[in-house]
Parts: C-alpha cells; sequence; structure tokens
C-alpha cells in the first residue's frame, strides 16, 4: 500500500517537474497557450515579467519559489530568468499539453542583482542594475553561451538606477541605447538616512551598447521624477515606458523627450486590475495578458497613439555652447590683435619726424641707446657679437624678468633702427641679430661691418 501511494505522489510531482541541484535541470509545465503565441511572433517582444512568485515555472526548491520570473524571446527561442540570480531555463520542447525547460547557465551566485532591468539586443541578453548586499549597484550584465555565465560589461561610469518600486529605464532596441531618466543610489551602509531610500541625482542619462558609455543628456524634469518614483506599475513598450501612477497611464517617450498620458481613467484602473494576476506585454496596439495559473493568454486594445503630451519633458537637455566659446576666443584674439597694432603704430608714430624726408632735422639717440650702439661697434669692430645677458646690462635690465627684459630690448631696438633710418641713407636696420653657434634657440647682436662708418657718423652727428 505504501509503495502504491509513493508512486502516485511521485506521479502527480513529476506532472509538474522534474528536477535536480546540477545546472543541467530540467522543468515542465502545462502553461503552454501562449508559448505556442510567442514562437509564433515574428516581433520584438520587450522581456515579459512575472512578479508573483512561481509564477509560470513551479519549482518548490531553495531560492526559486521567492523570485520573480522574466520571459525573455529571442527569434523563436524563449528563456526563463529568475530574478536575483543568474539562473536561466530555456525552452526545448513544446507540445500540445505540456513543455519542457531546460536549465542552461552554471552560474552559482545569487541576490546580487535584484530588481534588474533585463533587455535584449540582437541575439544577446541582458541585465543592468539591480541590489544586493546592502547596496545597488550599476553594473550591466551580458550572458555568454559558450562559457554559460554572466559576464560585466566594463563602461566609463556606473550609474544606478530605480529599483523600488519599479524600473525606470527603457531600450531603444533600434538604436541599441539604454535611457535612463535619472540615477538612484541605494546603500544602506551608509549614515545619510537619504542613501536608504534611494539618492535621486536628477540627472539623465543614456548609455551606448555599442561603446559601453554613459552619457549625461540632460537635469532630469519635477514631473518625471514625481510621476516615476510614486509609479506602482512599468511596461516596456516600443513607443517608450509605460507606467501607472496616481491611478493614470503616463508614457515616457524617451526618443523624443516628452510625457504623455491617457486620458481614459476607466482602462488605468482596468489595467491595475488586470497586472493583479497576469504577466502582461504590449505588442502591435494590443496588451496581451497571461494569466499565472493557467497559462492562457488573452489580449484587449491598447493603442499608444491615444496618449498624449502633458508639454513636460523628460529632461532639459544639456545646451552645447562650445561653438559659442570658440566665437568669444576668436573675437578677443582679433580685439586684442588690433588693440597692439593701434598701440604699436601709435609708438612709431611717435618717434617719427614731422617730415621724415628732411635729412637736417635734428633726432638725437637717448642715453642709453647710445650706449647699446657704443658697445655692439665695439664688439662688431673686433669680429664679435654681444649676447642677450650683455645687452641686458647695458640696458639696465639684468635684474628684472624675462618678460620684462624682451619688451624693453624690443622697444629699444625698434626705436635704434627706426631713427637710423631716418637720419641716415640707409634702409637697413642698424642693429640685427643673428643665431647663437653655441646655441641655436637664442639671438646674438651686431652691426654690420659696412655700417659701421655710417653709425659712427650718425652717432657723432
Amino acid at each position: 500500500m505504501k509503495f502504491y501511494l509513493f508512486f502516485i505522489c511521485f506521479f502527480i510531482l513529476s506532472l509538474e517537474i522534474t528536477f535536480s541541484q546540477t545546472s543541467d535541470s530540467v522543468v515542465y509545465t502545462k502553461k503552454v497557450e501562449f508559448l505556442r503565441k510567442l514562437k509564433s511572433t515574428k516581433e520584438y517582444i520587450y522581456p515579459i515579467r512575472f512578479k508573483n512568485s512561481n509564477g509560470f515555472l513551479d519549482i518548490p526548491l531553495g531560492v526559486y519559489p521567492e523570485k520573480e520570473q522574466i520571459i525573455l524571446k529571442i527569434d523563436e527561442n524563449i528563456f526563463v530568468r529568475f530574478d536575483g540570480t543568474g539562473f536561466i531555463f530555456q525552452l526545448t520542447d513544446l507540445l500540445d499539453s505540456i513543455a519542457k525547460f531546460k536549465r542552461i547557465d552554471r552560474t552559482v551566485n545569487f541576490n546580487y542583482n535584484i530588481g534588474s532591468f533585463h533587455f535584449i539586443s540582437g541575439k544577446d541578453m541582458y541585465n543592468y542594475g539591480g541590489y544586493g548586499f546592502w547596496k545597488s549597484n550599476g553594473l550591466i550584465r551580458k550572458y555568454d553561451p559558450k562559457s554559460r555565465e554572466w559576464s560585466v560589461i566594463k563602461t566609463n561610469e556606473e550609474i544606478p538606477q530605480q529599483i523600488f518600486k519599479i524600473n525606470n529605464p527603457w531600450f531603444d532596441l533600434q538604436k541599441n541605447i539604454l535611457y535612463l531618466p535619472y540615477r538612484v543610489d541605494i546603500h544602506a551602509g551608509l549614515k545619510e538616512n537619504i542613501y536608504q531610500y534611494g539618492k535621486i541625482t536628477p540627472i539623465a542619462y543614456t548609455f551606448n551598447l555599442k561603446t559601453g558609455d554613459w552619457s549625461a543628456i540632460g537635469k532630469s524634469s519635477d514631473q518625471t521624477i514625481n510621476t516615476l518614483k510614486d509609479a506602482t506599475l512599468f511596461l516596456s513598450t516600443y513607443r517608450g515606458l509605460m507606467v501607472l501612477a496616481f491611478e493614470e497611464l503616463y508614457l515616457f517617450d524617451f526618443i523624443n523627450n516628452r510625457i504623455l498620458k491617457s486620458n481614459d481613467n476607466v482602462f488605468a484602473q482596468l489595467y491595475m486590475r488586470i497586472t493583479d494576476a497576469n504577466a502582461v506585454y504590449h505588442l502591435n496596439k494590443m496588451l496581451y495578458t497571461i494569466s499565472r495559473q493557467t497559462g492562457r493568454i488573452d489580449s484587449v486594445q491598447l493603442d499608444l497613439d491615444v496618449f498624449q503630451s502633458i508639454d513636460k519633458p523628460i529632461y532639459e537637455p544639456i545646451r552645447n555652447y562650445t561653438w559659442a566659446w570658440i566665437a568669444g576666443a576668436i573675437i578677443c584674439i582679433v580685439a586684442m590683435a588690433l588693440l597692439t597694432k593701434r598701440w604699436v603704430d601709435r609708438k612709431i608714430s611717435s618717434i617719427k619726424l614731422s617730415n621724415p624726408a628732411s635729412k637736417n632735422f635734428k633726432f638725437e639717440f637717448s642715453d642709453i641707446e647710445k650706449s647699446l650702439i657704443d658697445m655692439l661697434l665695439e664688439k662688431s669692430k673686433s669680429n664679435q657679437t654681444a649676447t642677450i645677458s650683455e645687452i641686458n646690462y647695458v640696458l639696465g635690465v639684468k635684474d628684472k624678468n624675462i618678460g620684462l627684459q624682451k619688451k624693453v630690448r624690443s622697444e629699444i631696438f625698434n626705436s635704434v633702427n627706426e631713427k637710423f633710418k631716418l637720419i641716415s641713407d640707409w634702409d637697413e636696420p642698424l642693429v640685427q641679430s643673428i643665431r647663437s653657434e653655441s646655441d641655436k634657440r637664442y639671438f646674438e647682436y651686431m652691426i654690420r661691418k659696412d655700417i659701421i662708418k655710417e653709425a659712427e657718423k650718425v652717432l657723432q652727428s
């Protein structure tokens, strides 16, 4: 008698589950109606969330009963992932009344990504963020079929997302861009009380899946924060993130940076009741519901085009003023150049003769200028050149800073050369420079031999 009772119990249990602790565990389910619907659907379907435990696969062992289940579809392949873990089961057989799932991963760790956001790109499965070990994280993980493990994608920053009460990201499958309306940090290990509930940073971000980079795109609007932090239900659609907040349905259109709202309050209440006992997904203007108890699928019309803008942006874009800075810099440089030229022209004009053609006009060199010419004449007569240090000594600026030394030398040279041209018959400058033989970075100064006599004549007169 005991043998028959054991056989009957084993047979009943085997209708729902055949399970072991290995990574090749096998699970059976009778909830097959919507599986056939999913397999026949060609369009992209955003991950489907069963928010109740044992919502789809019933595994009464270990951590499985307490975890939400997420259904992911890649082409005709259907997977079930258990939230807060890396455990993935793949549909391997689908019969008329029963479906077989087999665990394909071999991950061990769990409770490090509770409440993570799931998305699919091409043939790859990803999950982002989540909570575990007293804090939230902003890691993006990808499942690797070869190693059968989840790997972390290296990014330029770590930006945590909102995990309570809803997820707030949205994935643009066309551009492989993940949108985040604002960041939320939870850290129970810190004293500041705001971190226990989540510290909101009102900055909107995008994550480029191709480059692995986060980018700040703007300041989150108050409407965005107030709506999403108090929302109770969320659903990813091809138009954006749909949420239920304050018993009204909102649609966050990230591509066009606008918030829309449905004016059908009756449908909002219906949506709230539907999601209590069903998983839902949106496709082709229809909202499909999957019964948690039976796996039967039903639908109700939900045209996202009826949502109307509330004239509020999701975020205020960051303005790029680079062009203005460049233009301003160019204007400043041009203005400084013009002012400098004007100042130089005035200096030159102040030392010019009122009638430059007259050679009889008396024009005297200053004492410093005479000292400079005397020293250069002496050097040039003995086939030597004067160094910058010797010039600075004669001009009385040897102990001044380099900038002032250079300025004084330039002014004196210009003055001497200009006066020499005006009172002599030479068009060449009196003081000339050549590269130093010992160090080509520096100049040395001289008076050409063919000008020495003219220089002595001018200096004496």
